[in-house]
């Protein structure tokens, strides 16, 4: 058969039985046996005898494999070929089966190189497409993965019984000699040298015994082998419960720790407010407080400026205290001086008129200064004759 564009194509079949390409899907499905091993229903098989009957198969299956010609190759193969030998060999009670895969897959090509178009740039993309994905399987496998995509292609759904199980592979990697593939060369080698990496195993002897005997023996062992898994299996079970209890209370506990530090952040969390408004209070007041010492800073140097001041004033006023004392004391002398200089001047007038020599009933008028209510200014008075008569006053000079 042929892998062509992820179709499968009989290639042994009449001509009446081939599918032509140019149907749009194919009849050939693969499927899997009841012993799980790989087969393609409706595939035609022919019975050999010989070597040159598989050469005679190869011969007439590559007659009708699709080719191309590119600018890298006049012949290029544009579709994987997969020939299955299926060998009987033993006696009648005791049979061996092995099958021999021939596999010549379609090389890989750089489009920029072999400058295909329409039906050949797609045959080219499914063929890169299945060799990428058979470079995921031997990655897999290289890397002992627990799951190998061997459904990601059909080449490597097909091939999925040469890579595991009781199996061997050789696999032959051809390389062009010209400069100007060099980089095909080294993606080939690279992919050699990673599918050498791969470890099968030891292969085995697919045996089909017809004793029943030795068929009893068999399943037998592994009626035991299967009571020693159930009771592992058994074992491994209540291990997993202990362990699924001892997590389902650690659970528990969890929940019941997480209950009490929702709680507990929830009252963090009330305190944290709390906290923020002291704080802001403390703030506003911190800040009212700085705000009354300033002002109380500034009332002191108002007060020390206002009894500055008041100092100065009482002092201002003690000296014009002092100064009306003194003034005071002047007048009060003045007035002293005053009143005895009246009585002097009274005296001396009481005494002259007494002593004059005319003294007469008509005495003449007698100016005499007088100091009166109009300050320092004299003012002159006449003195009549008459004593009984009320003076008189002159006019002011």
């Amino acid at each position: 058969l042929e892998i062509y564009n992820e179709e499968i194509v009989d290639l042994l079949a009449p001509p009446d039985r081939s599918l032509h390409r140019t149907r749009s899907k194919s009849t050939l499905e693969i499927r899997c046996d009841e012993d799980g091993d790989v087969t393609v229903p409706n595939l035609t098989e022919e019975v050999i005898s010989s070597v040159d009957d598989i050469a005679s198969l190869l011969q007439r299956g590559n007659a009708k494999r699709a080719t191309a010609s590119t600018n890298l190759n006049e012949h290029s193969s544009r579709s994987h070929m997969v020939l299955d030998v299926h060998v009987s060999s033993g006696t009648v009670s005791q049979m061996n089966d092995a099958h021999l895969y021939l596999v010549d897959l379609a090389g890989s090509e750089r489009v920029r190189k072999s400058a295909v178009v329409g039906k050949e740039l797609k045959e080219a993309q499914h063929i890169n497409k299945s060799l990428s994905a058979l470079g995921d399987v031997m990655e897999a496998l290289d890397c002992k993965a627990s799951h190998v995509p061997y459904r990601n292609s059909k080449l490597t759904h097909m091939l999925k019984g040469c890579f595991g199980g009781n199996s061997r592979t050789m696999m032959v990697v051809t390389v062009s000699p010209g400069s100007n593939s060099a980089h095909e060369t080294l993606c080939a080698l690279h992919f050699a040298t990673r599918a050498r990496r791969i470890k099968l195993g030891s292969a085995q002897r697919n045996i089909s015994s017809k004793n029943n005997e030795e068929r009893i023996k068999e399943l037998e062992k592994d009626i035991k082998y299967l009571e020693k898994a159930n009771k592992k299996f058994d074992e491994n079970l209540r291990k997993l419960r202990f362990e699924h209890k001892t997590v389902q209370d650690q659970l528990d506990l969890y929940k019941q720790s997480e209950a009490k530090g929702n709680d507990t952040y929830r009252s963090n969390a009330g305190l944290r407010r709390s906290l923020g408004e002291i704080s802001m209070t403390h703030e506003k007041e911190k800040a009212l407080l700085m705000s009354k010492i300033i002002k109380f800073k500034d009332c002191q140097k108002e007060l020390k400026l206002t009894q500055k001041q008041l100092l100065l004033t009482s002092r201002e006023k003690d000296d014009t205290k002092r100064a009306l004392d003194d003034k005071a004391k002047a007048l009060f002398e003045m007035k002293q001086e005053l009143m005895s200089t009246r009585k002097a001047l009274k005296s001396a007038r009481m005494h002259t008129i007494m002593q004059s020599p005319n003294v007469s009933n008509s005495r003449p008028l007698a100016l005499t200064k007088r100091w009166g209510s109009y300050g320092d200014r004299p003012v002159e008075r006449s003195s009549s004759p008459r004593s009984s008569s009320p003076r008189s006053s002159s006019p002011r000079s």
